[in-house]
């Protein structure tokens, strides 16, 4: 049992190499994201960096989590509409539910999973391809083969069924970027499994086991660590332009629970980070590389990532651990001055 555990972890671990973001040859990249108040930061975040680098969006696929899979497409829409982009990116629908559970959707960023901000806006207008998210991610990546980075920022589930419709989807893909699980067994959903993990754990599992693929991860504790003072959010939230506006909007639950004395670890932007770990990898000051799986049987560690740490592998998922904050505060801060 022992070997069989470790010739796992190597299998995890042999095949992922890193490339660096290439300032000459172009690059393509989609959001999966399941539309809360941080991927809409993120959204705004890359969109504004497109116009500094030679990498194109794209679209966005929509999935279960943060809220339902309709309100997730309506808060994409606003968020490009509010960016003057409603025609420039198309989005296409993903899962309505987990592999197997159903929906976990916990109303962590309001009703509508934006802070309720969408009460402040007529509907958008949504750009939306009749076309499923598994298959047009499946689509893309065959189409720019070894060029497209995926930024996944919600549960795993359209990666996972990309990969179960396309047996070589990871070949064609050139990187993942993930926001989700957990290094050293501190949770946000459970005592010891993130959110976008333990939402799906199946989904987080295949990917994991079968990408062939470079695979970098923001885990939960570095979202954390890198958590924004209030100070310094109220500094963003104050700023008057058409995207600070609707940032204060997007963000005003996360602010309520500050008032309520419910948030105790400042205003976090695991999303964010996870853009400025891909367009600015000089934010990134510390990685840590490990063979990793997901726990899906545990009474209690179900969703827990488990990185076997025992071992040196110069080969990895890669897992960013420290971050300039400052620097990302600042593009934060740029983005909403524009």
């Amino acid at each position: 049992m022992f070997f069989l555990t470790i010739t796992t972890f190597v299998y995890f671990a042999v095949f992922c190499k890193f490339e660096k973001l290439s300032k000459n040859e172009k690059e393509y990249i989609i959001i999966d994201n399941d539309g809360g108040s941080d991927d809409a930061m993120a959204i705004m975040m890359t969109i504004y960096e497109l116009k500094k680098s030679n990498v194109e969006l794209l679209g966005l696929t929509t999935v279960s989590g943060n809220t339902n899979i309709d309100n997730v497409i309506t808060n994409n829409a606003l968020t490009l509409q509010i960016l003057n982009k409603s025609q420039n990116f198309p989005l296409f629908k993903g899962s309505t539910d987990s592999l197997l559970t159903g929906s976990l959707t916990d109303g962590h960023f309001g009703y509508d999973g934006l802070s309720n901000a969408t009460f402040y806006y007529d509907r958008p207008m949504i750009n939306l391809i009749d076309k499923k998210a598994a298959i047009a991610l499946i689509e893309l990546v065959k189409k720019f083969p070894k060029k497209v980075s995926l930024l996944c920022l919600g549960p795993l589930t359209n990666i996972a069924l990309a990969f179960s419709l396309e047996s070589k989807f990871f070949e064609y893909t050139k990187q993942l970027y993930i926001l989700g699980g957990n290094i050293e067994a501190e949770g946000s959903t459970t005592a010891v499994s993130e959110f976008n993990f333990h939402f799906d754990p199946e989904a987080a599992y295949i990917v994991l086991k079968n990408a062939v693929c470079p695979i970098t991860i923001i885990p939960w504790e570095t979202l954390t660590k890198h958590s924004f003072t209030w100070d310094k959010y109220d500094e963003l939230s104050n700023i008057k332009t058409r995207n600070g506006i609707y940032f204060k909007r997007i963000t005003k639950i996360l602010s309520d629970k500050r008032v309520r004395n419910r948030t105790v670890s400042g205003f976090g932007v695991g999303d964010v980070l996870l853009t400025a770990a891909f367009f600015n990898p000089e934010s990134v000051t510390e990685t840590k590389v490990w063979p990793a799986t997901v726990e899906l049987n545990g009474q209690f560690t179900r969703g827990q990532l488990v990185a076997d740490k025992r071992y040196y592998f110069q080969y990895g998922i890669k897992f960013v651990t420290n971050m300039n904050a400052s620097l990302i505060f600042a593009k934060l801060k740029d983005m909403l001055l524009s």
